[in-house]
């Protein structure tokens, strides 16, 4: 399996390490699934299931530093009253 990286934003926005473990699974799990199939340059989505968030996560690829979750602040929160 690859290694995860994380950026400064995923880690302030999931402090709990167990959730960080749960999102290297799933992670894990699409590499297990694609069987080998090229996922360089793609996007893939760790948003669990069952756990509301005011952020997206995804990992992206990058030549430089390999697969790094970054987190995203979901659209109802970017909307200022």
């Amino acid at each position: 399996m690859p290694l995860l990286n994380w950026s400064r934003g995923a880690l302030a926005a999931v402090k709990n390490k167990d959730c960080r473990a749960e999102m290297t699974r799933l992670f894990n799990a699409y590499f297990r699934v694609a069987e080998g199939k090229a996922l360089t340059g793609r996007i893939l989505y760790l948003d669990l299931p069952g756990r509301h968030s005011r952020y997206h996560f995804h990992a992206m690829f990058a030549e430089t530093t390999g697969w790094v979750v970054q987190a995203e602040l979901k659209q109802e929160y970017r909307i200022i009253r």
